[in-house]
């Protein structure tokens, strides 16, 4: 694969990108504004154990979730530049979003030209719309690790043999392993559509340093983040959260129907224009020899990463991220088929391109000015605080609520795994166990269920706030809980000792007051 020589954009044009891109940005980040959003389930846990994490805790020893320890990490280091603050983490996705939108027009722009890349680019960015569900998501971050693996990608297509791009691919492999293991298929699908073509170029003497290449640069890195738990006493505890329970987890499916609708009915509009690209890219596959093998990773990695992404079929919006890189590029396939048929005569000077930048920047300021984004960042500008040395934050009242009637050292267990509000009250949970009842029916879950009830026992919190969503967990109130299951409701795994743990609520905990709609209950034995 030789791609065509592009122009070189000037540097004017360089900054009117850098701006456009910026925009853009700020303008799907705006549900992440920590001034005028709350966090979320997911969200919380990553923020609240990264927080731990800059005070000394281990994960999985002392606070523990299911994911592979990148996000949370990274949370942690997100924190300590925001001093604490959401903010860290924003400027962190800011930074991680504007790198992905970069990489996405660089490679489209490699493969199609201008046009096509500033489509593509905005398609996707219509689709982080659509899933991003307020942010700081492990699917989010390797976004940025895509777009670059898929930079990489077409320069190994026109380099095969450029040991440093092939050492990178492995990295990139691995470092989207450590957020989120089946998403990493998109950069092992690469990996094997080079093989492809140096088979089918008959390089055969390239095979085996690729294999070898990428193995090494994505082997480093696990190994590095293994050998460190491993030194800690905690390898099996890796191995547990991130392989064991959570093959339990994608056996344990919680819808019916065929992950494809579920994406349409996510992504709407662009997911038919990514249906009218899969069709074009069948076309183009034996039409355009040029991009033969981008065609080809298209087509086999489209099914695939639909497939992989929810093998457990839970159908959350934030899942199809991972196919937003898939996303770009079927949407300007689709483009390219009707370039090559209406309009392949039609071509744009750079003065003209140098126009379409202008207005699309245009386009794009008067969008962010005309809504609530532009203002809702304003508000957190002016609402400096300067006592804490950052902008505002919006508040939960349930954390207020706790933060005036508790002690720092006081334990507070918000029930319905809502680690969020302990990050907003700077108040501890009373176990590692942040997530009671778990969903799934595992050896790993079975052990986390009896160390959740041994430590309510043992460390009983001063305060427990009921969070719980009615159609998800189960209330703490006895009226309330019964008249959930007369009505229906079902847990879909349910711990053996869950009426232990009611049990002990009810015996030593007294219903004080209700914040916010959420029933707060103090331990008996401290007024």
């Amino acid at each position: 694969m030789q791609t065509k020589p592009h122009r070189l954009p000037s540097a004017v044009e360089i900054l009117l990108l850098a701006v456009l891109f910026a925009v853009l940005a700020l303008i799907v980040l705006a549900q992440a504004n920590p001034g005028t959003s709350s966090i979320r389930r997911d969200s919380g846990f990553y923020l609240y154990i990264g927080d731990q994490l800059l005070h000394g805790k281990m994960l999985y020893r002392d606070v523990w979730d299911h994911k592979p320890p990148a996000i949370y990490y990274l949370n942690a280091l997100a924190l300590w530049i925001g001093k604490g603050s959401r903010w860290g983490v924003w400027l962190v996705e800011f930074i991680f979003l504007f790198t992905a939108v970069c990489f996405s027009y660089i490679s489209l722009n490699r493969l199609w030209g201008t046009s096509a890349a500033l489509a593509g680019t905005s398609l996707w960015l219509y689709g982080l719309e659509a899933t991003l569900q307020g942010g700081n998501l492990t699917e989010e971050y390797p976004l940025a690790l895509h777009f670059i693996s898929l930079v990489l990608f077409i320069r190994l297509l026109e380099q095969p043999a450029h040991r440093l791009f092939q050492f990178l691919l492995g990295v990139m492999l691995a470092a989207t392993f450590l957020f989120r293991p089946n998403i990493a298929a998109i950069q092992i699908l690469m990996g094997f559509v080079l093989l492809i073509a140096a088979w089918m170029q008959k390089r055969y003497k390239d095979i085996l340093p690729l294999l070898t290449r990428v193995g090494i640069g994505a082997a480093l890195p696990i190994l590095f983040v293994a050998g460190y738990f491993g030194a800690k006493g905690l390898f099996k505890d890796l191995i547990d959260a991130v392989f064991t329970y959570n093959f339990a987890y994608s056996q344990t499916p919680l819808n019916e129907g065929p992950r494809i609708a579920a994406g349409f009915n996510t992504l709407g509009g662009a997911a038919w224009i990514a249906l009218g690209g899969y069709l074009s890219a069948i076309w183009l596959f034996k039409k355009d020899a040029h991009n033969r093998f981008v065609y080809l990773y298209l087509l086999l990695g489209t099914p695939l990463l639909i497939y992989v992404n929810d093998p457990a079929k839970r159908f959350y919006p934030h899942y199809f991220m991972s196919l937003l890189p898939f996303l770009a590029l079927l949407g300007v396939a689709f483009w390219r088929l009707i370039q090559t048929k209406v309009f392949s005569n039609i071509r744009l000077s750079s003065v003209y391109q140098f126009g379409g930048y202008f207005l699309l920047l245009a386009a794009a300021m008067l969008y962010f000015f005309q809504t609530d984004r532009a203002q809702g960042y304003i508000n957190a500008v002016v609402g400096y605080r300067t006592d804490e040395k950052w902008m505002v934050e919006r508040r939960s009242p349930v954390a207020a609520y706790v933060r005036s009637h508790t002690q720092p050292d006081d334990l507070v267990l918000f029930w319905g795994a809502y680690p969020s509000e302990n990050f907003l009250s700077r108040r501890d949970a009373p176990t590692r166990a942040l997530f009671y009842p778990l969903y799934v029916d595992s050896d790993v879950s079975t052990k986390l269920n009896d160390q959740f009830l041994h430590d309510l026992i043992a460390n009983p919190p001063v305060l427990i706030v009921d969070m719980s969503d009615p159609l998800e967990f189960p209330s703490l109130d006895g009226e309330k809980r019964r008249e959930q299951f007369d009505s229906g409701f079902t847990l879909i795994h349910t711990p053996a000792n869950l009426e232990q743990v009611f049990d002990f609520i009810a015996q030593n905990y007294t219903m004080v007051e209700t914040v916010s709609g959420r029933q707060v209950y103090r331990l008996n034995s401290v007024r």
